[in-house]
Order: structure tokens, then sequence, then C-alpha cells
């Protein structure tokens, strides 16, 4: 068996036992959190009430970008947490800006921004993980050479 043999099988034994199944588990856990917020009906105004600001390093740069910490009232109970996964360029969001949240009804602590999912950056990446999940499976199948 020569080199490039080996390496071929190596590279394919890599991608079946590490990369498929991380990646398999990202999507479906990407696929559970869109239909569990689903079930989700309770609405309220949230106010951003401090901006958290980090940076991304690419290509020896740094990338800043901010996200909201935000405070809901449901009752007599107030939350407060930040929400990391709604990155934006730094100036996007305002302290006393106005947000409509989504929350769980029966754990109230859990949320999304009401139009999560309308974004096209969420649609169009959902579509990407499905097309390159696609792709590895074929891959993994030997149906691509």
């Amino acid at each position: 068996m020569d080199s490039a043999a080996v390496h071929d099988e190596f590279d394919m034994i890599l991608i079946m036992f590490c990369v498929f199944p991380l990646y398999f588990l990202f999507l479906l856990s990407q696929v559970w959190f869109f239909f569990r917020t689903r079930s989700w009906h309770g609405t309220v105004l949230s106010t951003v009430t401090k901006v958290e600001r980090d940076f991304h390093t690419k290509r020896y740069r740094k990338i800043y970008y901010e996200y909201p910490v935000v405070t809901y009232s449901i009752g007599d109970t107030t939350y407060t947490d930040d929400y990391a996964i709604r990155e934006a360029p730094v100036g996007f969001y305002q302290v006393g800006q106005k947000i409509p949240i989504r929350y769980d009804e029966n754990n109230p602590k859990d949320f999304v921004f009401q139009d999560e999912f309308r974004r096209i950056n969420y649609i169009l990446s959902m579509i990407l993980y499905i097309g390159i999940f696609i792709f590895l499976l074929f891959l993994l199948a030997g149906e691509i050479v």
C-alpha cells in the first residue's frame, strides 16, 4: 500500500470518527433548539441593561463585537441574562434599547429574541449546515471520490 492510499484512508477515518459525529451533534442541537423554541408562546418586551464587548481573532487581527444583557419581568419575577449568541458590530446595541423576546412559559429564564429565526443569516447557515452534512454523508458512503 503506497503512502497516498494510507493518507487517504487516515483522512476517511478522521472524518468518520471525529468530524462527522461532532458535526452531526452540532446540527442536531441547532435543529432541536429551533423546534424547542417554536413551542414557546410567552412574549414580553425586554430592555438592554448592559452591552458586553469581546473580540474574535482572525488572521492575527482582533475583530470586536458586542452582545446584549437584557432584563425582563414576568409577573413578580425579574430576569437578567446575557444573549451572547446574538453578536453584532460594536455600536449596534444601546443601553435602554427595547427588544421583544419569546420565552418558555414553563421555564421563563429560557428566551430568544422574537426575530431569532427570521434572520437571513440563520436561515442561510442552516441550509449550509445541512448541505455540508449531506456532503459528508455521501463522502463517507463512498459516493464522492
